[in-house]
């Protein structure tokens, strides 16, 4: 019984390490993003952070060839994330800010040229 419970709460701390390892990792992701918008190239940005995912992987254990092979695919996905994200900033700001202010120009001059009402009106 007592081995159960010490391997529980191994495995509970080991997970919880783990987690909040990835955690931190996923605080790179504006830096990837500014150094993005920045210019510099996306090679250069993943292997910013690629570094530190790679640290992590092999402090956790695991043999030279899966933390290649894992942080590749980490680095991969996150190159895919930084292009499609730029593309959606793109279409943001270039189609759906301008209707955006627009909409708020437009709800602006209705507001201010209704008529208040007030001394005029009679009552019913």
């Amino acid at each position: 019984m007592w081995v159960l419970l010490k391997s529980l709460i191994v495995k509970w701390a080991l997970l919880r390490y783990v987690l909040g390892s990835l955690g931190g990792l996923l605080a790179l992701a504006p830096i990837a993003w500014l150094l993005k918008v920045i210019g510099v190239p996306l090679l250069i940005i993943l292997g910013i952070i690629a570094i530190p995912l790679l640290i992590l992987l092999a402090a956790i254990g695991l043999p030279i060839a899966a933390v290649l092979a894992i942080g590749a695919m980490i680095i991969a996905l996150l190159g895919m994330v930084l292009s499609v994200g730029l593309v959606v900033v793109k279409i943001l700001v270039l189609v759906v800010l301008p209707i955006l202010a627009m909409w708020w120009l437009y709800r602006w001059i209705m507001a201010t040229s209704k008529p208040k009402g007030g001394e005029g009106e009679t009552a019913t």
